[in-house]
């Protein structure tokens, strides 16, 4: 272990089977879950087509697991402790799960020419967990990146978060406009501190504990890797007094990473341990208590991120309103005045978005999504936590309200929406992620109508003419609507009018 690892936090990953290595009853992190097996590719390139390296695996996202930690070692073994519920222990703990075998992320052209990023193995985990310490989405939030953050891709994966978040998130491709005052307002996720693992800075592998095979990241191998893993929200960056990070204003320690994956259960952890308070700050180095001072070179804390905060939004110069300091100024307000008020670990407001990367550089499309959390129902559409006929109806007015024009690439009044360049003009209710909204994302939440292709809820003559109107278009035609290939044989045929108008007899 480095002195600089001790200066603020380390970052480690224990044997899973055991979660974390105690020494005594503890009280309970605060835990959230997600789903497994439910990481599915979303391609953000142009088309969505990109080509995925065949040996990786979707990154899946098991669980985060949070709160204040007790540990007797903090110098030579800060993970040997227990979950505590006093913030006054001076230290917390961040544990970041994920299903099977996947690697560091390797460079992929941003912070310099080399596009590596299957360098320790064919599945890098990139991506973002983002913390709300005042649990506020008019206080912090990104501004400069939104396109590659929770709220700008949340919709890829059919899914609306519940509350006044989901009423702000990319609905579609074009609310990333990069206009702060026009609606959704995607920049105003409320988050304060992420995790990084971007692909976008440079970091170094220090310590491979004996592997092997060094070169690679594999079953059952613990890596140390030191870099800026954690960081402030960069909307505060350029009113910020902070120094001693990557950058003028911005307060992005070097910390080390510890990254093990367990062989028994096939999930890779990462864990961060790190001081909360100067007085924490001071157990891990042994070295006397420094005051909050905004370098984020020597002690650094969580209190120090907070206070870096209210520092700035006191004494920053403010540009007014209509500016992204919209953002930044209540940290000055009387809800703001006591720090320590946002060590109430279980009001944060945690959201993940993590992924892995093309096998070739795109030049628009840096990553491939996998998985998005926490609380997320599949085919929530409407954002209140369930899937229900509401959803469906949701879907239904949207396809209706633009079949044939605005976005509707096809321009032909068909039952479905076909968006252009979906990879770059995604929808909310394209769930399945084809590049249309249609029957079968109705299908993928429980509607089962054969033969209602204008998705009126009944099987009429309206729905033979439209099928009427795509006859002889094969699967890959831009107007071919799968909901009228009854028979399923990729071409719209007279065999598939006839199926429908026996529908419609019958009714």
């Amino acid at each position: 272990m480095s002195v600089r690892r001790l200066t603020f936090c380390s970052l480690t990953a224990w044997p899973v089977m055991f979660g974390v290595v105690m020494t005594a009853a503890a009280d309970d992190p605060v835990i959230h879950r997600d789903s497994q097996g439910d990481a599915v590719f979303r391609r953000t390139d142009f088309l969505a087509d990109g080509d995925l390296n065949p040996l990786t695996i979707a990154p899946d996202i098991r669980e985060v697991r949070y709160g204040f930690w007790n540990t007797n070692t903090p110098l030579t073994d800060p993970y040997k402790g227990r979950w505590t519920e006093d913030d006054d222990a001076g230290i917390w703990r961040l544990d970041l799960l994920f299903d099977g075998l996947v690697q560091p992320p390797g460079p992929i052209g941003l912070s310099g020419p080399t596009y590596d990023p299957f360098q320790y193995g064919p599945s890098p985990v990139y991506g973002y967990l983002e913390l709300d310490l005042d649990d506020e989405l008019e206080t912090g939030g990104e501004v400069e990146n939104v396109a590659n953050r929770y709220m700008g891709n949340v919709a890829r994966f059919g899914s609306r978060p519940r509350g006044v978040l989901g009423q702000s998130i990319a609905f579609i491709g074009s609310d990333l406009d990069g206009e702060l005052l026009t609606p959704p307002y995607v920049e105003r996720s409320g988050e304060e501190v992420h995790f990084s693992l971007c692909g976008c800075q440079d970091y170094q592998v220090t310590q491979t504990f004996g592997d092997p095979s060094p070169d690679t990241f594999d079953e059952g191998d613990v890596w140390l890797l030191e870099g800026r893993f954690l960081h402030r929200s960069h909307v505060f960056t350029p009113y910020s007094f902070a120094f001693g990070g990557s950058s003028s204003g911005e307060y992005d320690p070097l910390i080390e990473l510890r990254i093990e994956h367990d062989f028994q259960s096939d999930v890779t952890m990462l864990s961060i341990v790190c001081a909360a308070t100067p007085e924490g700050a001071a157990l891990l180095t042994g070295e006397p208590q420094q005051a909050l001072d905004l370098d984020a070179s020597n002690h650094v804390s969580l209190l120090e991120f907070l206070f870096d905060m209210q520092f700035t939004a006191q004494f920053g110069s403010d540009p007014g309103p209509g500016t992204s300091f919209d953002l930044v100024r209540a940290w000055a307000d009387g809800d703001h005045d006591d720090l320590y008020d946002f060590f109430e670990v279980e009001d944060w407001e945690v959201n993940a978005l993590f992924g892995t990367a093309y096998l070739e550089q795109d030049p628009i499309a840096h990553y491939v999504w996998t998985d998005v959390g926490f609380g997320l129902q599949f085919g929530d559409v409407t954002g209140d936590g369930e899937v229900t006929k509401a959803d469906q109806n949701a879907i239904m007015n949207a396809v209706r309200h633009a079949d044939g024009r605005g976005p509707d690439t096809d321009r032909l009044a068909n039952g479905q929406v076909v968006l252009d360049a979906f990879g770059l003009n995604f929808a909310l209710y394209d769930l399945t992620y084809t590049g249309a909204v249609n029957a079968i994302d109705l299908e993928a939440i429980g509607y089962d109508k054969p033969g209602d292709i204008n998705l009126d809820r009944q099987v009429t003559y309206a729905d033979l003419r439209m099928a009427d109107d795509m006859r002889g278009s094969i699967a890959g035609d831009v107007i071919f609507n799968p909901a009228a290939d009854m028979d399923n044989n990729g071409i719209i045929s007279k065999a598939d009018l006839q199926i429908i108008y026996q529908i419609i007899k019958d009714n």
